[in-house]
């Protein structure tokens, strides 16, 4: 019996080191050898390569301009990079992408184990690893993969603070001041998405649940001052170094462009990212008709209706605005690839363990 089990256990290990291995081959892969893969990977580069130079670290530009398209979160962690790995590479601004990918595959391996136990999390965690637009998207030296680590950890503090009934000074004040900060670094690296999910979540959840207490769960009031502590520096500087031209150029003529028309050409009508699905969730979007009577069978569990509050009011925004581009549903991927996997466990065994 001692034998059997010793063998069970090391034949465990040895899936366990297999699947980490295929989890971060992905990633590795051409992460030094492929050319910029989009024109903004280069103006992020450049603009880092800038700062880094001219050690400037208010100032965000592009050759001559301002460049006012995001916070200045990731050229201050591509610099930094490069400082460090040389500046003469895209490997360099291309790090903080990669160490940020392990954070989230790290993070929707623990947050799908407190859903759905420790089995199913290793298949969760393999195809959220091997999930295209993420392993892409972590190829390149830009904001997406990074605020997606930042998503993830904010999304599931926000998840831990409501399950947890302990009012002890960790439960009550440690955790919600993590959640804040994470989503402060979120603003800073692309300003309004982080706080935009999280409103998004912990609204519509609250609605399901018809249940505000988690708006005093999370201390609203820790969250401002945590957010005014970490962002607003930062903003106080680059609006007194540019005489307000960096929030006026930021406003008008990235988010409000984006808003009312398509900006760049990336023009696209509502149903645009579900006719893609197929693209943004292979190999895994053929799961989704079961992935959608899984739901039904599971529709009063508490962990589903989170994933679903994470999902569906923030898909609905990006449909409907006219600017579409091809990593928009990236923040909610984790959510989507929680679901399916899930189902695809639960109609193989009948079964499957989740929190009520």
């Amino acid at each position: 019996m001692f034998i059997k089990k010793n063998l069970l256990l090391k034949e465990k290990s040895f899936f366990q080191i297999l699947l980490i291995i295929f989890c971060l081959l992905p990633l590795f892969s051409g992460i030094s050898s492929i050319p910029p893969l989009d024109r903004d990977e280069s103006r992020f580069a450049q603009s880092s390569y800038q700062m880094l130079h001219n050690n400037d670290y208010i100032n965000i530009k592009f050759q001559d301009e301002i460049r006012a398209k995001k916070p200045a979160g990731i050229y201050w962690l591509q610099a930094f990079s490069a400082k460090i790995f040389g500046s003469e590479n895209i490997l360099s601004y291309r790090i903080p992408s990669l160490i940020a990918a392990f954070i989230c595959i790290a993070v929707i391996w623990y947050f799908s184990k407190s859903i759905f136990g420790r089995d199913s999390s290793e298949l969760i965690t393999l195809l959220f690893a091997s999930n295209i637009l993420f392993v892409t998207e972590a190829h390149i030296g830009k904001t997406d993969t990074f605020l997606l680590s930042t998503i993830c950890l904010q999304q599931l503090l926000l998840f831990l603070i409501y399950l947890n009934k302990n009012l002890n000074f960790y439960s009550k004040y440690v955790l919600p001041s993590f959640m804040w900060f994470f989503i402060s670094i979120g603003i800073l690296i692309k300003g309004p998405v982080s706080i935009l999910i999280f409103c998004l979540t912990i609204s519509s959840f609250a609605i399901l649940q018809r249940n505000v207490s988690i708006f005093f769960k999370i201390k609203p009031l820790i969250g401002i001052i945590v957010i005014c502590l970490i962002v607003l520096p930062w903003v106080i500087l680059i609006q007194s170094s540019t005489n307000g031209l960096f929030f006026q150029k930021a406003i008008m003529e990235d988010f409000f462009a984006k808003l009312i028309s398509g900006q760049e050409s990336h023009f696209g009508y509502p149903g645009y990212y579900l006719l893609i699905t197929p693209l943004i969730l292979w190999p895994i979007a053929s799961f989704l008709p079961i992935s959608v009577l899984f739901i039904l069978k599971n529709k009063r569990n508490l962990a589903i209706k989170f994933l679903l509050c994470w999902i569906i009011p923030f898909w609905i925004i990006i449909e409907f605005v006219p600017t579409k581009l091809f990593h928009y549903p990236l923040p909610i991927i984790p959510a989507i690839v929680m679901i399916i996997a899930a189902s695809i466990i639960y109609f193989e065994k009948n079964e499957i363990i989740i929190k009520s």
